[in-house]
């Protein structure tokens, strides 16, 4: 069934005033207030005024990062591949070998994690490109403390884990 186009513009001017709030909006800077089920109640001066379900509201707090040994390091340099490097990943510290680079990036391989301090290599090699930012140091090659794990010298783990 077609619409003419004074029955569609109704119906989207309708429908914009008549539209459900919203199940998340944002209250302030890092700020927001959000309710599991969508309901009629409105949003009146950036407070949910809502008396059918329980509303929320949360704050994101940005992460302070102490960045451990971050010395002017030339990424350009091609000495530097070969080198060890710890990096940070999902708020954890790994070893790393430093394969190439380019304007931002660094390219590393990889090793994996095996408990605190403890390293091991995959069996399939896991090379990766990191923002030069993630890069926190250059440190010795890990040590090994069995046949398979490796470990950071201890007095770099210890900094970086505190």
């Amino acid at each position: 069934m077609a619409k003419t186009a004074a029955e569609r513009q109704r119906f989207a001017s309708s429908s914009i005033h008549n539209a459900d709030p919203p199940s998340c909006f944002v209250v302030a800077a890092r700020q927001i207030a959000y309710r599991d089920v969508s309901c009629m109640c409105t949003v009146h001066n950036k407070k949910l005024e809502c008396q059918c379900f329980n509303t929320q509201h949360f704050t994101f707090t940005p992460k302070v990062t102490s960045v451990v040994s971050q010395r002017e390091v030339d990424w350009a340099n091609p000495d530097i591949c070969g080198k060890w490097c710890v990096a940070k990943y999902d708020d954890d510290f790994y070893p790393r070998i430093i394969l190439a680079t380019d304007e931002s990036h660094v390219q590393v391989k990889c090793m994996y994690c095996a408990g605190p301090n403890r390293y091991f290599w995959p069996l399939l090699d896991d090379i990766l490109w990191y923002p030069f930012e993630d890069i926190l140091e250059h440190i010795d090659p890990p040590k090994p403390v069995t046949s398979r794990h490796m470990e950071i010298q201890k007095e770099v783990w210890a900094r970086l884990s505190q």
